[in-house]
């Protein structure tokens, strides 16, 4: 009996992913999913990269205040 109701769910969810996806088809295009995807991924890596740099600007100072620190001491 279980494994009747989760097929039948099975399929009922399987017709609303379809219907769904020709919803989308139809009123955007066919690629639009696709495009979004793409569209999320750039933007995914756009802000790593922002973080990586900030990182490194980070760590740049960081050095720079350390390589004064090791003249200042040669110095002396």
């Amino acid at each position: 009996m279980k494994t009747l109701v989760f097929e039948s769910l099975a399929c009922k969810c399987h017709e609303i992913v379809m219907s769904s996806t020709i919803y989308v088809d139809k009123k955007y295009s066919k690629n639009y999913l696709q495009k979004k995807k793409i569209d999320t991924g750039i933007l995914q890596i756009n802000k790593e990269l922002r973080s990586l740099k900030k990182r490194a600007t980070t760590l740049e100072q960081r050095r720079s205040k350390l390589q004064d620190n090791l003249d200042e001491q040669k110095k002396t």
